[in-house]
């Protein structure tokens, strides 16, 4: 089997001229509603372990944010593409995620509409489940993470201004690098 990373899929043949016969190619739709990470830059490799692991579950896009609470300088977007290239191969994902340069949280996070959903991973915030969701499916769900210590709480009151949601990932604290997949997971869940 044979996919290019954009939603190509076929079967091959590699014949022993070490060329490669294709069989039926065909185009996979993506994920409905597509599924964002906006991902506050954790430090170091917890990096690499987010991207991987989002990719892995089938993310539309990543947006990487700095935060308050940010760490790390602008990491090498060639290295990441990279970690995201090897876990979508690995993962046998269709469609790759568009890996988006880093920004200031607040210039990058969507406002909640009908269209789009956002969910937060605020510590010790449960989810706010009294307003049930709409029953339209939205186009797209964003998921914010925080780095290391989480949002502030004035990035908290901010996100919730723009329709953000707790989405609880139960009662500890996690490490970023667990939050994302534990996140992502959820969200998916919630949307069946």
């Amino acid at each position: 089997t044979l996919f290019d990373g954009r939603g190509g899929l076929a079967t091959g043949v590699l014949l022993e001229s070490g060329r490669c016969r294709v069989d039926a190619p065909t185009l996979a739709p993506r994920l409905v509603p597509a599924l964002t990470l906006l991902l506050a830059m954790p430090k170091g490799k917890k990096l690499d372990a987010c991207v991987r692991s989002a990719t892995e579950l089938g993310v539309g896009s990543i947006q990487l944010a700095t935060s308050e609470r940010t760490q790390q300088a602008a990491p090498k977007l060639e290295r990441l593409v990279r970690v995201l290239r090897e876990a979508a191969r690995q993962s046998e994902q269709l469609h790759m995620p568009t890996l988006l340069s880093p920004a200031p949280l607040l210039e990058v996070a969507p406002h909640a509409s009908e269209a789009v959903r956002c969910w937060g991973c605020f510590a010790r915030v449960r989810s706010d489940d009294s307003r049930r969701a709409p029953s339209k499916t939205p186009d797209e769900v964003v998921v914010a993470v925080g780095p290391e210590g989480g949002f502030t709480p004035d990035e908290v009151d901010a996100l919730v201004a723009r329709g953000y949601r707790p989405l609880s990932l139960g009662p500890g604290v996690l490490r970023v690098e667990t939050a994302v997949p534990a996140a992502l997971a959820l969200a998916r869940a919630r949307l069946r």
